[in-house]
């Protein structure tokens, strides 16, 4: 989804039977606002740039940034079952 957010949103049209040619305005507009960076094309709630971009250059993965190693496996064991099931293979490498 971050890496190809218009794909995705098409994808997820086909899947449930809706129009992509009559949506096809409003998927790339929301699309743009679907970003892993800070940059001119990203809106984002006033209420949540406080709590979302200090001391982080991504938005996806900055866990990476904040977490050590230590809470990173302790996430991943509360989380992994559940992840398989989605079709996620987490691996903290370290």
């Amino acid at each position: 989804m971050i890496e190809d957010p218009l794909g995705f949103a098409r994808r997820i049209c086909s899947r449930v039977a809706l129009s992509v040619e009559a949506r096809k305005d409003k998927l790339l507009n929301r699309s743009k606002r679907v970003q892993n960076t800070n940059n001119d094309e990203f809106v984002e709630a006033m209420t949540s740039r406080g709590h979302s971009r200090p001391g982080h250059r991504v938005r996806v993965g900055r866990w990476r940034e904040t977490l050590s190693e230590r809470q990173a496996r302790a996430v991943v064991r509360i989380v992994s079952e559940a992840n398989r099931h989605l079709g996620y293979d987490l691996e903290i490498r370290g």
